[in-house]
């Protein structure tokens, strides 16, 4: 029968009331910090998919849960690289304010 797509992803029940901007704020943040860092600062191709990626999620208008969902949903690379930069972008953030001056 057609309707026995039970095992299809359908990606309008994804629960809409769960969006949180402050979820994405913190995922733009963790980006941004990454787009900063220094590996990723001083090289043109990923200052171009970070770019465009972030101008992406910046017009996304679904939930997004967290940087991975971000990188996979917004940004042309592939599982391997969604991995790293998600891994890559906590280390940032953590870098950051690890070093930020006491106020």
């Amino acid at each position: 029968s057609p309707s026995h797509n039970v095992g299809v992803p359908s990606t309008s029940s994804r629960d809409i009331s769960q969006s949180s901007p402050r979820n994405k704020r913190a995922i733009l943040h963790s980006l941004q910090m990454l787009s900063q860092s220094e590996s990723y600062a001083t090289s043109p191709y990923f200052q171009r998919i970070l770019t465009e990626g972030i101008q992406k999620v910046q017009q996304y208008n679904q939930d997004l849960t967290d940087v991975e969902d971000a990188l996979r949903t917004c940004f042309e690379i592939n599982e391997d690289m969604v991995r790293v930069m998600a891994t890559n972008a906590k280390f940032a953030v953590m870098t950051k304010e690890a070093t930020e001056p006491e106020r």
